[in-house]
């Protein structure tokens, strides 16, 4: 399964300011890693999953 986000194009076109932060801050959109999550891929015979992001799992920022 490959999915598009749109995060990809988003970094790739936004201005410097808003990259340096999502960089410095290790943000990413992605799937929450749980074991339903699993659950689902292999109920529907997920045998491969990709993303147009740099992770596949969500990487929240740090915490305030």
């Amino acid at each position: 399964m490959l999915v598009h986000t749109g995060w990809a194009h988003w970094y790739l076109t936004a201005e410097p300011g808003p990259r340096a932060a999502v960089r410095a801050e290790r943000r990413a959109t992605g799937f929450v890693q749980s074991r339903d999550f699993v659950a689902w891929c292999w109920d529907h015979r997920i045998a491969l999953l990709a993303t147009d992001t740099f992770a596949v799992e969500v990487l929240a920022g740090p915490a305030s």
